[in-house]
């Protein structure tokens, strides 16, 4: 195909003769890809191991974290267990902490955000609990409190206060669908701002005036504008 284009380039050959002649041949060889190609998650593998739940042989699949042992009784049964590198069953560590829902032995795990323990019941229970680097479980994240205050983005949500490494501060109680944040300093502003009806604005500029925004999106703008 290369030489073809080159051709085309230094003797004028007729480009659309050879797109076709070249089309035709790839169409159909795409057409059975899509028919004989088998979708990398649907692929099994048989293993040595048997399900612990039911009894059933597992084998290996694949999914959005890699190579997973699955039942092959699922749907019916839906156990799943990671495995190693070699292919090797990881056994979960049992802890000697409870589930606070259904009593069961919490496990030791691994996830993108590093270790935590979760119920092992799962996924009839899907209790989580955060611990620190020493294994130590760390009391749960407070419930976000409530202020009465308007979304003014997505004027269905209201702002509750939340809590983060940096401090407190608003968010719309519709996240992750609103993602809106305004800093905690605001809320009593924002409070006498809607028992007065001037909150929330009509328009988001107004809002991000309000907030004392609107300087540092013009500066932003101003910026933009003088790189370009």
């Amino acid at each position: 195909m290369e030489e073809q284009l080159d051709k085309i380039e230094e003797q004028h050959l007729d480009w659309l003769s050879v797109l076709n002649e070249f089309y035709g041949p790839f169409k159909k060889d795409l057409e059975n890809a899509g028919k004989e190609m088998k979708h990398a998650k649907a692929e099994t593998t048989p293993s040595e191991y048997t399900c612990p739940k039911c009894g059933k042989p597992l084998e290996y699949r694949f999914g959005k974290n890699g190579k997973f042992l699955s039942c092959t009784a699922y749907p019916d049964c839906k156990f799943a267990n990671p495995v190693d590198k070699n292919g090797k069953m990881l056994v979960a560590e049992v802890t000697e902490h409870k589930c606070p829902k259904c009593g069961k032995a919490m496990v030791k795990k691994s996830g993108r955000f590093g270790v935590f323990l979760g119920c092992s019941d799962y996924p009839n229970c899907k209790t989580i609990m955060k611990v620190d680097k020493t294994g130590a479980v760390l009391p749960p994240s407070p419930p976000p409190e409530p202020t009465g205050i308007k979304c003014y983005k997505c004027e269905t949500g209201e702002l509750v206060v939340r809590q983060s490494k940096k401090g407190p501060f608003l968010g719309c109680n519709k996240f992750p669908r609103c993602r809106t944040i305004v800093s905690f300093k605001k809320i009593e502003e924002l409070k006498d701002l809607q028992a007065k009806g001037q909150w929330p604005p009509k328009t988001l500029d107004k809002a991000d005036e309000m907030l004392g925004r609107a300087k540092k999106t013009a500066a932003k703008k101003t910026k933009k504008e003088s790189e370009e």
